[in-house]
């Protein structure tokens, strides 16, 4: 299972956020991240049983991610069948960073 969270702002979301959210919700984590000095850039979140949910986090600029988002977004205009292809357009063109939770 993939997903991807486009994010319009570039503050990065803080892992203890992440934690303490499910903590609250009674799941029990280990939660191991990485980075850099722009902020984390991969982390495991290790449940008590199951696989690890795997993340990934990428800057806009600094990952060079514009011309997949332009693809995306272009993609997005032609599916004009859709109510909310237009808002989800601008949703990706708009992206400061994408994060990829994997399971």
């Amino acid at each position: 299972m993939w997903t991807r969270v486009f994010g319009l702002r570039a503050v990065e979301p803080a892992p203890a956020g992440l934690v303490d959210y499910m903590a609250a919700k009674a799941i029990s984590v280990v939660p191991h991240f990485k980075g850099d000095d722009l902020g984390w850039t991969e982390g495991e979140i290790h449940l008590t049983d199951g696989s690890p949910i795997l993340l990934a986090r990428y800057l806009t600029v600094e990952d060079e991610l514009r011309d997949d988002l332009n693809g995306y977004a272009a993609e997005l205009e032609t599916m004009d069948y859709d109510p909310n292809h237009r808002v989800l357009m601008e949703r990706v063109i708009q992206t400061q960073q994408l994060i990829t939770l994997r399971k």
